[in-house]
């Protein structure tokens, strides 16, 4: 049942609690001082003591309405819901003309989740008692849990006319238009809740608005306030913490880590987060330690479960053998696999188990004997995770070790013919994109034509090593940039790759790892906000010597970067190359529009999409919500608009960051700001799109397999079990969440100029290839040169290439509409779909599979 904020009784200030129990002891039989005194101990939460003081106060005045109505309250708060609603309508019988026991009345509907009847009740009052606050911030909260938001704001403003200075209600208020996407009207009600009275929670909100307004420096003072008010309340602290660090005032955000640790030690994330703090500071003994606790035992680190042997507790091996496993990405690998030398083995052995694409590098480092890889045996004496090695040998800044200590295993031909050495020119690699699996990828990845433009240097001749699907970034710049995204292969043949080059130039992905492991000349480029390894304010990396760090100066923005890029390159390549031509023009393709895929739903049936997508060889930017899916929540709407606003393209940013319509089948219906209006969000998006520079494409589920898939994530059913009737006020409010989705992206793509494709998740289980091409041609998407596949030969994005896939049209959910109403909907769940859905918005999409009410309640739809 969805949680519903109520308002009782408005009373400021509790009265005095002593002073009342006196006088009511001196005057016994005094049914108002009763009544004071159980109103005194509800404030403060003493149900028992409110509900013997309100019964003393009925034994002396039973026909009070007054009193009837605390005794509901009473009962409401105990979640007897007859009893309240009984106490309540016997106080209407008492005094018809008393607004609040009828709103009472409404509030019990609330809580019994008849939110439409309290709504359309609260409405009839509010048109005959138009000036009670009350009656509007009830009806503000029947109206919020309808879904209808609007209805909520415009019903919270009659409140706060009617009473301007209950604060309250002003809070709610601020909350709806938040959750809207209004963020400067927000701010401004909660700039006058602070004004009004200032507590730690009108701070909080304070900051959270502020926040959303690209304010840091106010966020950051309003969460110190807050902390300040009420120091046993962590939250301001770990907030202050965070925009601490977003400004880089890294030792700042650490010691407010540090006060929210001691309000609450148990808590893994705190010491997590300011572990990575201490570590951006240089703080390797704190910092180490407290990463310790990104697990989930507390602290303690976590086995690998298919192995039943100790944790290696950092002795000497002593003939034993221990296994060292990999439980972060490929850079993490790269970067800590080069302590395993430093482990004591007295005739032991290191076994390292890594990813396959990994294992023949790896197997040349010092210290490690051998590498196992998923589906081999694994056997040792004793284990241990990679990335804790560090802690467990007390490393330090200043013992982080030197390079290369990884090397390629054998020569290889194809690198050879590639890259030759000298010839009077300098031989540069670039990669401008990292891996798609990490959530804020987006931050850390420039674009094609920026190092396209490195390659006018005189002297410079630029290869890509770029891998995955932005490799087919470089087709456009075929005579500036030689792509050998196809020769790469598995990292060991990446190395020799890198080998014969003189520089590498990167964004922040494995590549630079695996450059700086080797001992290459690598120059990094790294996002103003970027992670902890790479430190603040030096533009060197002591765990790569041979690595020079070029930083942003605003968030967002690569120019200045590259600027000095250029102008190091240019220095470099005359003094290596002695070339002193005149500097080339880049010429600059065309480029075709950009397909955004908005993908609806679970992670699986998505995969299936892109591949198949990919399969037909068009240009596309796919984009699949990895922070929408079963395993993580949702990035918030607001941080998805801040960083819009601080890219120099909002509207790329914006269509590549903020969810539109988050995944339908793995979130929560009920949050609505997961819902945003394409044009009143991001116009910088609306206007691209009329420019032709944006193309979308949205999937669509039918309703009824939605609201099974639906219902078994949100805990109505276990998976595979039937929706249960019981839920159908669930369902409807899902629904209502649909309409509002599908709306808001199907009224886009009815929209001029067009097009905005729509493909239904039917069609793409029976015929994906051909949707596909059908969907290329509607969105007048441009063919690749060659294709671009896999080692398997699988057309494929590069988050999957690893598993070696095949396109596969069985989904993990269901997305067939006679198995969801056959099997798993009630037929009164079927019978609310079918009422609530707007048909009207989807009915081009699915009119030939439309029923009527009672065709879906008898299950023949």
């Amino acid at each position: 049942m969805a949680t519903t904020t109520i308002a009782l009784e408005r009373v400021d200030e509790p009265p005095e609690l002593e002073a009342l129990r006196a006088r009511a002891a001196v005057q016994p039989g005094d049914a108002r001082l009763h009544h004071e005194l159980g109103v005194a101990l509800l404030m403060r939460g003493d149900l028992e003591g409110a509900l013997a003081a309100v019964g003393r106060s009925l034994a002396l005045a039973p026909h009070e309405p007054f009193a009837h109505c605390l005794l509901g309250q009473v009962r409401l708060l105990q979640n007897d819901f007859d009893a309240a609603e009984a106490s309540f309508r016997r106080a209407v019988e008492l005094d018809p003309a008393d607004v609040a026991a009828h709103a009472q009345v409404a509030v019990v509907m609330l809580a019994r989740g008849d939110h439409a009847g309290a709504a359309a009740l609260l409405t009839g009052l509010t048109e005959r008692h138009a000036d009670s606050p009350l009656l509007w911030a009830n009806l503000a909260s029947a109206r919020k849990a309808c879904g209808d938001r609007d209805g909520a704001i415009a019903a919270c403003r009659r409140a706060v006319e009617a009473s301007p200075e209950w604060t309250g209600v002003r809070r709610g208020l601020a909350t709806l238009l938040y959750l809207q996407g209004r963020f400067t009207e927000a701010l401004r009600e909660r700039e006058r809740v602070v004004a009004l009275q200032e507590t730690s929670e009108a701070q909080m909100d304070l900051g959270t608005s502020l926040h959303a307004e690209g304010r840091l420096a106010g966020a950051l003072a309003a969460y110190e306030r807050a902390a300040a008010l009420r120091p046993s309340w962590g939250a301001p602290l770990l907030n202050a913490a965070a925009t601490a660090a977003a400004l880089g005032e890294h030792r700042r955000a650490a010691e407010h880590y540090r006060r929210a640790i001691e309000l609450e030690p148990g808590a893994p994330t705190r010491h997590v987060d300011y572990g990575l703090t201490a570590l951006m500071v240089g703080d390797y003994t704190d910092g180490l330690r407290a990463f310790e606790w990104r697990w989930p035992a507390g602290g303690a680190t976590l086995q690998r479960p298919e192995l039943h042997v100790p944790l290696w507790d950092g002795a000497p091996l002593d003939g034993r053998t221990l296994l060292l496993w990999c439980e972060q990405g490929f850079g993490d690998i790269l970067q800590f696999v080069r302590f395993a030398s430093r482990i004591e083995k007295r005739g032991g052995r290191v076994i390292l188990h890594a990813p396959q694409k990994l294992a023949a590098l790896l197997a040349t480092c010092d210290g490690v004997d051998g590498v196992v890889t998923d589906g081999e045996w694994l056997d040792a004496d004793v284990q241990f995770p990679l990335v804790s090695l560090p802690f467990a040998l007390g490393v330090t800044l200043d013992t982080l070790g030197t390079t290369p200590y990884l090397r390629p295993p054998t020569r290889c031909a194809a690198a050879d013919e590639a890259i030759t050495p000298g010839g009077g020119r300098l031989n540069v690699g670039c990669v401008w994109a990292s891996g798609t699996l990490y959530p804020r990828h987006r931050r850390r990845d420039c674009d094609a034509a920026s190092m396209a433009e490195l390659s006018t240097i005189p002297g410079v001749r630029l290869f890509s090593l770029q891998y995955g699907e932005r490799a087919a970034d470089a087709e456009p710049y075929a005579g500036a940039i030689t792509d050998l995204s196809d020769r790469l292969g598995d990292f060991a043949t990446t190395a020799a790759f890198v080998e014969r080059l003189d520089l590498v130039v990167t964004v922040d992905t494995a590549m630079a790892h695996l450059a700086g492991a080797l001992g290459a000349r690598v120059w990094l480029l790294l996002h103003a906000h970027s992670e902890w390894r790479w430190m603040t304010g030096r533009d060197d990396s002591p765990w790569y010597p041979g690595m020079r760090l070029y930083r942003q100066t605003r968030p967002g923005d690569w120019s200045d970067v590259f600027a000095r890029v250029r102008h190091d390159l240019d220095e470099l390549a005359r003094a290596t190359t002695g070339v002193a031509e005149s500097p080339r023009t880049l010429v600059r393709p065309r480029l075709p529009p950009t397909a955004h895929v908005k993908q609806y739903g679970e992670r699986r049936t998505g995969t299936n999409f892109l591949r198949a997508l990919l399969s037909v060889n068009y240009h596309a930017e796919v984009l699949m919500h990895v922070l929408g899916d079963k395993h993580s929540p949702p990035a918030p709407f607001a941080e998805y608009w801040r960083d819009a606003q601080h890219d120099p393209d909002p509207a790329r940013a914006f269509a590549c960051r903020a969810t539109f319509s988050v995944p339908a089948a793995t979130t929560s219906p009920f949050a609505l700001q997961q819902v945003e209006e394409v044009a009143h969000a991001a116009p910088a998006v609306a206007a691209a799109y009329a420019r032709g520079e944006l193309r979308f494409a949205v999937t669509i589920r039918d309703p009824y397999a939605w609201a099974a898939s639906l219902g078994w994530f949100l805990g109505w059913a276990p998976r595979g079990a039937t929706i249960p009737e019981t839920c159908v006020a669930e369902v409807r409010e899902a629904c209502r969440g649909f309409n509002a989705r599908y709306a808001a992206w199907l009224g886009f793509a009815a929209g001029p100029p067009g097009p905005c494709a729509v493909v239904r998740y039917e069609d793409l289980m029976s015929a994906p290839r051909e949707v596909c091409e059908r969907l290329a041609g509607d969105l007048g998407l441009v063919r690749r040169p060659r294709p671009w596949r896999n080692q398997d030969g699988v057309v494929i994005p590069a988050v999957w290439d690893h598993t070696r896939p095949a396109l596969d049209t069985k989904f993990e959910s269901i997305n067939d509409r006679d198995r969801a109403c056959g099997a798993h909907l009630a037929p009164a769940v079927r019978d609310e779909i079918t009422a609530t859905i707007d048909w009207r918005v989807i009915e081009p999409f699915y009119a030939p599979f439309r029923q009527d009410a009672a065709v879906a309640a008898s299950g023949a739809v």
